[in-house]
C-alpha cells in the first residue's frame, strides 16, 4: 500500500514538473516540446545551461521592437 502511494505521488510530481517546464519554455518563446528535454537525464543539465544563457526569442522580439521605435522617433 505504501509503495503504491509513493509511485502515484512520484508520477503526479513528474507530470506537474513537466507541465511547469513546458509553460516556462513556452513563455520564453520556444516550442513547448523543448520543455520535455528537462526529463532526459544529462540532457536536462545541458538544456538548462543553454536555456539560462541563450537570448530568448521573446527578448529578440523586444529588442527588435525597441529598435524600430527608436528609428521611428529619429525620423
Amino acid at each position: 500500500m505504501f509503495w503504491d502511494l509513493l509511485i502515484v505521488l512520484m508520477v503526479v510530481g513528474a507530470l506537474f514538473w513537466t507541465v511547469l517546464a513546458v509553460l516556462v519554455v513556452r513563455k520564453a518563446g520556444y516550442s513547448g516540446w523543448q520543455g520535455l528535454l528537462f526529463l532526459v537525464p544529462i540532457v536536462n543539465i545541458a538544456f538548462f545551461v543553454w536555456f539560462a544563457l541563450a537570448e530568448w526569442p521573446i527578448q529578440k522580439e523586444v529588442h527588435l521592437l525597441r529598435m524600430r521605435e527608436t528609428m521611428a522617433e529619429q525620423k
